[in-house]
């Protein structure tokens, strides 16, 4: 009952719940919303062209599933696709993020600004 297509969603929206936290965040007050909705566009986006490159590679690496099967270059497509190119984004980790705990601010945050005049002021008044 419960498998991959219920499962797998639930645990891919716990895991960009750091993400979101930490733009929100980052975001000026008031424009939370219109980010997040960027953000699952820009993963969803991402997961498109994701799976379409892994067609595409798994078609190039001569793997197919049709008769006749041939998974000779399976163990090496996994060993590159799933091991060592997720390794090329450990360094990015120390660059992308910042050094702070997450109840710390991550920017100076300034009080709003009040308008130095107001629209109503402006308008002449009737006598």
């Amino acid at each position: 009952m419960f498998g991959d297509a219920v499962i797998g969603p639930a645990i891919g929206s716990i895991a960009f719940m750091p993400a979101v936290v930490l733009t929100s965040k980052l975001v000026h007050r008031g424009l939370e919303s219109t980010t997040f909705a960027l953000l699952a566009g820009f993963s969803n986006f991402g997961g498109t062209v994701s799976s379409q490159i892994g067609i595409f590679v798994t078609k190039a690496s001569g793997v197919s599933t049709t008769a006749p099967c041939n998974f000779e270059n399976l163990s090496t497509l996994v060993l590159v696709c799933h091991c060592i190119l997720p390794l090329f984004a450990v360094p990015l980790v120390f660059l992308l993020i910042p050094n702070k705990l997450m109840t710390e601010p991550l920017e100076d945050e300034e009080p709003p600004s009040t308008p130095t005049s107001d629209v109503a002021a402006d308008r002449p008044h009737a006598a």
